[in-house]
């Protein structure tokens, strides 16, 4: 039996032995496949797409809601920017003018506490927006300095009644001279006072650039950086008549004594309010303030005691006798509750406590003052007195200062 290999084997030699050719004829096989198949695919799109979408939306709900921006109005109640705050008027926190209460704003604010609100002005004696004096705690040491003298022949009569830190000179009219503090001199002013008559007891009101002198029926006003003088107002009640000195309230007016009654002088509007009073020694009239209190004090060359005016009641009243007799010419305010005054005797002072009404003897003077002469209360802690005659010797008693 041929098994499927050796038949497989079979045909592979009968296949390599078959090598004759077919005389039957030749095969030319030629296969010329000329596949010219085109293919011309135009498959052109024509879809138009004419979507017209006329999808109008009228949204027709009516809005009523009004906004109407209008500019804040101060006092409505409602808080509304630049506005800090708007309590419908004035407020422990808000003032007038819709600005958070603050002391030293500007505003004055009576429902927040404040009596005042400070300012430049050295005379406004405005501390935490309540009224305080000028510092100085009411003693005094126990022995006077001995300064350099004036030299002048004539009495120093025209000192200032208070002087403020940070002001270099003290002044005094009589004798046209002006005394460095620091540098313990004197030198004459360059301008003369231009009224005429007594330039005795000229004490003027200091503000921060000028002294102001009521003077034969004008209000002059001497500016101490040129050193000049100028008519800041007329026809006004005459100061010269008592030969009255003057000086600042807190509020920035000036008192004086005129002919026969208290004068209220305004140096901004230049007018003048009087205040009539009962028959009083005013000839030679001191004059001093308290800020404390807001009173005026006034006194007269020949009395013992001081006509008080109390700005807030408008009324006037007296204060005890001085334990010295009268209280003379030298007589200046501390501004802080006290004033300093002569007596009869020639080489005693005393301060007198306005809220106590009482009078304190000061330590005996070094020279007589002469009953003529002035002084002047520094605000930096001294007590200024000049002497006269022996060429008007010049002295200072320290005084406390609160810390």
């Amino acid at each position: 039996m041929i098994t499927r290999a050796q038949w497989s084997l079979l045909l592979l030699v009968v296949g390599a032995c078959d090598k004759g050719s077919d005389s039957a004829g030749s095969e030319g096989d030629t296969d010329t496949d000329t596949d010219s198949d085109t293919d011309t695919d135009s498959d052109t799109d024509t879809d138009t797409d004419t979507d017209t979408d006329s999808d109008t939306d009228t949204d027709t709900d009516t809005d009523t809601d009004t906004d109407t921006d209008t500019t804040p109005v101060c006092g409505d109640g409602v808080v509304s920017a630049p506005e800090e705050c708007d309590d419908a008027g004035e407020s422990k926190g808000c003032d007038s003018d819709c600005t958070l209460a603050v002391c030293g704003d500007g505003t004055l604010n009576a429902t927040a506490g404040e009596a005042c609100e400070p300012s430049t002005e050295p005379w406004n004696s405005c501390d935490d927006c309540a009224y305080a004096g000028a510092g100085l705690d009411g003693t005094f040491g126990k022995k006077w300095e001995t300064l350099t003298a004036t030299g002048a022949s004539n009495a120093v009569a025209g000192l200032q009644s208070f002087h403020y830190t940070g002001e270099t000179y003290l002044y005094d009219f009589t004798i046209n001279a002006k005394y460095d503090i620091a540098k313990d001199s004197w030198s004459m002013v360059s301008s003369s006072p231009p009224w005429s008559g007594s330039q005795y007891w000229v004490n003027g009101a200091v503000d921060s650039t000028s002294i102001w002198v009521p003077r034969n029926s004008t209000m002059y006003q001497f500016d101490i950086a040129s050193e000049k003088w100028t008519e800041a107002a007329k026809s006004i009640p005459d100061g010269a008549k008592q030969q009255t000195a003057a000086v600042f309230d807190r509020e920035g007016f000036i008192w004086y004594e005129g002919p026969s009654s208290t004068i209220r002088f305004d140096p901004v509007k230049m007018t003048w309010t009087e205040y009539k009073h009962d028959s009083f020694d005013m000839y030679e009239t001191r004059v001093a303030y308290d800020p404390i209190e807001n009173l005026v004090l006034l006194g007269g060359y020949g009395s013992d005691r001081f006509l008080v005016y109390d700005i807030d009641a408008g009324k006037f009243s007296e204060t005890s006798g001085s334990p010295g007799g009268d209280i003379k010419d030298n007589t200046c305010g501390d501004n802080s509750g006290g004033v300093y005054t002569g007596s009869a005797g020639k080489t005693l002072m005393y301060r007198y406590d306005i809220a106590s009404d009482t009078w304190t003897e000061l330590p005996d003077l070094p020279a007589s003052h002469d009953n003529n002469s002035s002084c002047v209360v520094s605000q930096d802690g001294w007590l200024y007195y000049p002497t006269q005659p022996r060429g008007n010797e010049f002295y200072r008693l320290q005084l406390g200062v609160v810390p």
